[in-house]
């Protein structure tokens, strides 16, 4: 595996450990600690996402000339996390211990499911059909 995808599978990793950190701070009543536990989880996604978005999957379009395929469903996947994303911060901010718990409940739900699409189909495709994928991944080009 090339090192471009193993860079994008820690990223889910620790995307993964920033969401269960803010998890159990949440659980323990340490809504300090959740906030700052939520922040540290919303840069690393968003970081994850963008590097996705802007770098990775415009280079599989280009390369394979599919743009209506995996990359539009990741896209949409994206949103939908998004929209969580917020609803999360709103309700630690907000000091709503439950309804945050809730809404990481559905959270862990559609990224496991969506990091199973990656990991096992679009990830492969890329490394198979990107030849600088390394470079495009670190640059940016």
């Amino acid at each position: 595996m090339n090192a471009a995808i193993e860079s994008l599978l820690q990223q889910h990793k620790d995307c993964d450990a920033h969401l269960s950190a803010c998890e159990s701070a949440l659980l323990g009543g340490r809504l300090v600690e959740a906030k700052e536990r939520y922040a540290a989880f919303n840069k690393e996604l968003e970081a994850h996402l963008s590097l996705e978005e802007n770098q990775l999957f415009p280079a599989f379009e280009k390369a394979t000339g599919i743009v209506a395929g995996p990359t539009e469903v990741m896209r949409q996947e994206h949103e939908d996390l998004r929209l969580l994303l917020e609803q999360l911060g709103t309700a630690i901010e907000s000091d709503k211990s439950r309804e945050a718990l809730d809404v990481i409940d559905t959270m862990n739900v559609m990224i496991a499911q969506h990091n199973v699409k990656e990991e096992n189909v679009l990830y492969p495709m890329c490394a198979n059909s990107i030849p600088d994928l390394d470079q495009i991944l670190a640059t940016g080009d």
